[in-house]
């Protein structure tokens, strides 16, 4: 049975969904809107930083965690971003018991497919080259983030 919370959340976006008929800049825009009414967790460290070339927000809860969980966020691949996904991303890491690597990887239409999953592979492959186990890393997304394209 869905608790009251998810049953609030489900609703909440549901009566959210951007109308994706608008022009790019509206529909960021309305993505930007609906990411500033969550909030992110205190007791949430936050640290902006480059892995691969790419941009990266990595949240943290608690002290040597062994666990990250790669995270990509939704947006169609031409909205969204890891700042306005963070209140997800980093509940995602607090309920799992791991840090989080959000990916703010490049937007269509100024950068064409593959652009953005390349730059999803080159975090990954950072990670792993800076020491990570690829066994302690779990890929986690939304919406166009959770199923994003293999080039492969």
């Amino acid at each position: 049975m869905p608790s009251v919370e998810l049953k609030s959340v489900v609703e909440m976006l549901a009566q959210s969904v951007p109308d994706f008929s608008d022009d790019i800049h509206e529909l960021r825009i309305r993505f930007a809107d609906l990411a500033s009414r969550n909030k992110i967790d205190a007791g949430i460290t936050i640290s902006h930083r480059t892995v691969g070339g790419v941009g990266v927000i990595e949240t943290s809860h608690a002290p040597d965690l062994h666990t990250t969980i790669l995270f990509f966020h939704g947006g169609a691949y031409v909205a969204g971003s890891a700042t306005e996904s963070l209140s997800l991303s980093s509940e995602i890491g607090v309920v799992a018991g791991a840090k989080v690597v959000s990916v703010d990887y490049r937007l269509a239409p100024e950068h064409p497919y593959p652009a953005g999953v390349q730059d999803s592979l080159n975090v990954y492959a950072q990670l792993i080259e800076d020491g990570t186990n690829p066994e302690s890393i779990v890929v986690a997304g939304a919406s166009a983030g959770g199923d994003w394209p293999s080039p492969y």
